[in-house]
């Protein structure tokens, strides 16, 4: 996959680049858009940082139980934090460089996983209908 990388200077070169997970998707297309960001507030050095380190994990194998959780959770719709886990990972990538400086992808899955936590499930959900129901 070719990968579109637009420098400070509003250069645009291509990179290959061969996605292994969605993780590592979800990591370029937010280094993506932190370089919109860098070019917009071009005052704030974080936002670059941020694209530098987002790029850097991007092209890491995750190792910890962590990370296996989350892309055995991304297919499996009976999961019940799969439909928090866009939500959670979103949020976890778009502090990544600001408030989260993790140094390898395994730390971002711990993240998400943690994030997780704070979403209720399917079946929370489904709890909560029921008693505003009764």
């Amino acid at each position: 996959m070719l990968i579109r990388i637009q420098s400070k200077d509003g250069r645009v070169t291509y990179e290959e680049k061969t996605l292994t997970n969605e993780l590592s998707f979800q990591l370029d297309k937010t280094a993506e858009w932190r370089a919109r960001k860098a070019e917009r507030h071009q005052e704030d050095p974080r936002n670059a940082d941020a694209v530098a380190r987002l790029k850097a994990l991007s092209g890491q194998s995750g190792t910890s139980d962590a990370f296996a959780v989350i892309e055995d959770m991304e297919t499996d719709v009976d999961n019940p934090h799969y439909d928090g886990l866009s939500e959670a990972r979103s949020g976890v990538l778009a502090s990544i460089g600001f408030s989260f400086l993790p140094e390898t992808v395994d730390e971002v899955a711990v993240a998400i996983v943690r994030a997780l936590r704070e979403y209720p499930s399917v079946e929370d959900m489904a709890r909560v209908a029921s008693k505003r129901s009764a």
